[in-house]
Formats: structure tokens, sequence, C-alpha cells
């Protein structure tokens, strides 16, 4: 909540030293929420060196049981592919759970209000209409809105 809010320096002191690639595995959704936390925050502040360790655990956790775990991993693993200009990237780690639930990637706790406009991005500059129309209807849900309701 502390990134959303922009408090970077105050995310940063809560959630610096919390996960070590060598640590134990991540394989719960509110421990696989913080990992990707911690790697927007490195994103955000360009600490490389943190993000090299969120993508090593978030590749660990894609083999994770707990399909949750796997959606968080698959969605750092694309903001980082999208911020490093590789939208094919980003579109195959959003695929990384199979094509069929790349929809479902938005599934998660704790998501960002940008998180479907992000999507809308990646799906749009990899020709997946599908999964842009998706993000969209994901994004009028949140919002508790209907398509038709909205103004132009």
């Amino acid at each position: 909540m502390l990134l959303q809010l922009g408090r970077l320096e105050d995310a940063f002191v809560l959630l610096n030293g919390r996960f070590d690639p060598h640590g134990p595995p991540i394989v719960t959704v509110m421990d696989a929420s913080a990992v990707v936390a911690v790697g927007r925050l490195a994103l955000h502040t360009g600490d490389g060196r943190q993000l090299r360790q969120m993508i090593e655990i978030a590749k660990a956790m894609l083999s994770e049981s707990t399909p949750g775990v796997r959606r968080h991993a698959a969605w750092l693993l694309s903001l980082q592919a999208a911020a490093d200009g590789n939208p094919r990237a980003a579109h195959q780690w959003l695929c990384a759970m199979g094509e069929s639930e790349r929809t479902r990637v938005l599934q998660r706790d704790w998501m960002d209000v940008a998180d479907e406009a992000q999507i809308v991005r990646i799906a749009l500059a990899n020709g997946d209409h599908e999964l842009a129309e998706s993000a969209v209807a994901d994004a009028y849900r949140r919002a508790e809105l209907s398509p038709d309701r909205c103004v132009a």
C-alpha cells in the first residue's frame, strides 16, 4: 500500500531485505504479493540489484503449486520485461502459465490501479486483442462501472 501511495522511502524501509533468492521458497500469496511490491519498488527507484533478486525469486515462484503465487510471479516478470522495452517478452511472461491463463494474471492480491492499463499496452503491442479486451473488462468490473455508463 505504501508503494501505491507513492511513499517509496517508507516502502523501502519496510520491505528491504525481506526476501532472499537463496532463502525459503515463496509459497503464500501474501508473500508473493510482497515480492511483486519489492520488485515494483526496485523498478521505480532503479535499484538493479534488488530487481535482479526479485526476478530470481519470481522465476522460482513460477514452479510453485499455488496459482496465485504463479500469477504474481508472471506479473512481476512481465512488468520487468515491459520496463526493459520488450513487450514481446512481457507478453510471453503473461502466458507463462499457459495462453488460456493469461487473462487471469490480474486475479491477484494488492493490484495497482494501473495494472489493467499496463496489460492493455502489452497486449496491443503484441496484437492480442482478446487479452486487451479482457483487461478493459476487468477494469470496468473493478471500478463497478459498465462500459455504457462511461462518458468518452
